[in-house]
């Protein structure tokens, strides 16, 4: 993997702190900083995922509840009316 230098300023103290940790874990200071910087994104890319997820699903209830209102055209439950949607499992929709 590539590396590339940079240069980034911080707070004393959290510079203490990643040299104290760097020391007892026996690893360079780099290291600390690009884990860390790593997870950091790592995380604010699965809150980004969680939230379309959450989008996704606020807009399939808000379809589903104004299905509420559209009378039925057979008597298929619900369920089975997904399931013919869906299609056979494991081979998508046809």
């Amino acid at each position: 993997m590539a590396v590339e230098k940079i240069t980034v300023s911080l707070p004393a103290d959290l510079v203490a702190a990643i040299d104290r940790f760097s020391t007892e874990e026996g690893v360079s200071r780099s290291s600390v900083v690009a884990e860390a910087a790593a997870v950091w994104l790592s995380e604010r890319e699965e809150a980004a995922a969680a939230a379309r997820r959450h989008e996704a699903a606020r807009a399939l209830f808000e379809l589903l509840d104004s299905l509420e209102s559209v009378p039925p055209l057979d008597d298929t439950p619900p369920l089975d009316m997904l399931r013919e949607a869906r299609g056979p499992l494991g081979g998508g929709r046809q």
